[in-house]
């Protein structure tokens, strides 16, 4: 047991110690830096969600007028068959 009776025991229990109080300060920072990456994602999420919706929409709008075209189109064949 003669090894915990070293002086190298008191210098590590001291630069524990300052480790510690060098790493407190740091956590408040490392939630605060946390918190504006969520709101910066939260937003970035938003606006992609709008985008999304949007693009939706004119390809939707886009269908229907292909679809209207199309069947303008068939009623036009079917006209002159009949003539």
């Amino acid at each position: 047991m003669s090894f915990l009776k070293t002086d190298t025991n008191k210098s590590t229990g001291v630069s524990c110690f300052i480790g510690l109080a060098t790493l407190l300060p740091f956590i408040p920072l490392n939630h605060f830096a946390g918190k504006v990456v969520v709101a910066a994602q939260d937003n970035l999420m938003k606006a992609r969600d709008e985008r999304i919706s949007l693009m939706n929409e004119v390809l939707g709008a886009i269908r229907m007028v292909k679809v209207k075209s199309s069947s303008l189109y068939n009623l036009s064949l079917f006209i002159m068959a009949v003539d």
